[in-house]
């Protein structure tokens, strides 16, 4: 078995944000990695984010696959719909995403990317952070 990857998350408010609605799975042992944004103008994004993050974690088990996280991001997305309409003041809640589910045994990864966040691999040999998501 592939000893889990060294593991580091940071997410910080910026200059310009008045909050940080960010939300971050990075569990390496189970090699799943999370960035999940509230969107920002829209109301509920730090709990938004929190609720995609939470969702995500508890839904991607067992072995990597898209399928699988497809239905952790269906699942994701129809929470923040029942949210929105349960409660008034989370009306049109709203987050991006981009989770990373990789798979040590076949050598692949699961991607999910939803809004304007990226995929990004470093490759060291070259010194570059070439994209494996763009920004839709």
């Amino acid at each position: 078995m592939a000893r889990p990857p060294d593991v580091a998350a940071r997410s910080e408010q910026g200059a310009f944000r008045v909050a940080n609605e960010d939300a971050i799975v990075a569990d390496a042992g189970r090699h799943l990695f999370a960035v999940v944004d509230g969107m920002g103008g829209r109301p509920c994004g730090a709990e938004a984010a929190a609720l995609v993050a939470r969702i995500v974690d508890q839904s991607c088990r067992g072995r990597p696959s898209l399928s699988v996280l497809g239905d952790a991001m269906s699942r994701a997305h129809q929470a923040l719909v029942d949210q929105s309409q349960r409660h008034a003041h989370a009306r049109n809640m709203a987050s991006v995403a981009t989770v990373a589910w990789v798979d040590t045994i076949m050598y692949r990864v699961a991607i999910s990317h939803i809004g304007d966040t990226r995929v990004l691999v470093l490759d060291r040999a070259v010194d570059q952070l070439p994209k494996l998501s763009f920004e839709g």
